[in-house]
């Protein structure tokens, strides 16, 4: 056989019979080297296995053909209703009916009822201040039901306690869906359609059931056309029924004019008969803001402080206080205030002629 040197890869050749199973030295005759050359020993082949057992077949299950005749045989249910009576078979199918009938009915009135609850706790989150909630729950709504005078009015109403100019385009909207004249007319000078909204109460003012609510409505709507002899001679007209809101709402007038010679009158005039009501203390104390009275607007705004819908303008004109005041705590109320101007809010005039079962 050749052997091959394992370090100079020199071959050369060596007998068979020489060579062993446990091996022998051999010298390289070119290196030198010496190494154990062993004979190679065939591995023992392993007896096959025998093939896995075929498993035994499985005996079919006789036919059992009387079960099989038992379900081929009509029901006794079915059987019975063949043969019974014309009337009791009506009576039958009629009473199903109802009961299916009954329950698409009380789904609907369950899906119905979902819709009237988050209605109600829209009216109620307004109404206790929690403003940003229910203008998220009212846009869902009215996602499903774009027309509705409710919705719509509610939604309005919560920018308009804001100041946020949408609700100019929400009132717009109920103007459309009311046919009152007198309720059209007051939504539409809401809307900013001051004119047309004019010309309807007008026209309504001599027919009316309530003409004292017209013509405090009117009365502001001339305010805001910058007709103010005409403006307050209506709201005078209206003072005998409402009191109040034609005391308040000539006091909004004068802090809005801030130029109006008789404006500080009219909010000397609201905060003495009215000290306890909250947004006759909001708008006092943006009367004393604008006279930079900065403690005292502060000290009122701490009193009118609560759960009620003028909530969130007591909130950021506190904060604007604070910081007129340069007082750190106005940050506070900065990052949780949901009315993002620097300038201070007052409760807005108070209209008479709403959508009837809508409001707040």
């Amino acid at each position: 056989m050749q052997i091959k040197c394992r370090k100079c890869g020199t071959r050369f050749p060596i007998k068979d019979e020489l060579v062993t199973e446990k091996g022998i030295k051999v010298r390289c005759p070119k290196c030198h080297t010496t190494f154990i050359v062993r004979k190679r020993v065939k591995p023992k082949e392993e007896p096959s296995s025998p093939p896995p057992p075929t498993p035994p077949k499985e005996e079919e299950e006789p036919i059992n053909l009387e079960a099989l005749k038992e379900l081929a045989e009509e029901k006794p249910f079915i059987k019975q209703f063949k043969e019974a009576s014309l009337f009791l078979k009506i009576l039958f199918i009629v009473t199903i009916g109802s009961c299916i009938a009954f329950s698409v009915y009380s789904i609907r009135t369950y899906l119905k009822l979902r819709v009237v609850e988050k209605s109600i706790y829209a009216t109620v989150a307004i109404k206790y201040g929690y403003v940003k909630d229910a203008i998220k729950e009212l846009k869902a709504l009215l996602e499903k039901d774009p027309d509705n005078l409710s919705y719509n009015y509610l939604l309005a109403t919560a920018y308009y306690i804001l100041g946020d100019g949408k609700a100019k385009s929400y009132f717009e909207k109920v103007a459309e869906l009311v046919d009152d004249t007198e309720v059209k007319g007051s939504l539409l000078i809401r809307a900013g359609k001051i004119n047309r909204g004019i010309e309807l109460l007008e026209e309504a003012l001599p027919l009316s059931d309530d003409p004292q609510a017209v013509a405090n409505d009117l009365g502001i709507a001339y305010l805001e056309t910058g007709h103010i002899a005409k403006g307050l001679k209506y709201l005078k007209d209206a003072f005998e029924g409402y009191p109040f809101e034609v005391r308040f709402n000539r006091a909004v007038f004068a802090i809005k004019k801030k130029n109006y010679k008789d404006g500080h009158r009219f909010v000397e005039e609201m905060y003495s008969y009215y000290p306890d009501k909250v947004e006759v203390l909001i708008n006092t104390a943006v009367y004393y803001i604008e006279q930079r009275m900065y403690k005292r607007a502060l000290q009122l705004l701490l009193m009118a402080r609560g759960e009620h819908m003028f909530a969130p303008i007591v909130h950021h004109n506190i904060g604007i206080v604070y910081k007129l005041l340069k007082d750190e705590r106005y940050r506070a109320y900065r990052e949780t205030d949901i009315i993002m101007d620097d300038k201070p809010h007052i409760a807005d005039y108070i209209f008479l002629l709403n959508p009837k079962g809508v409001g707040l």
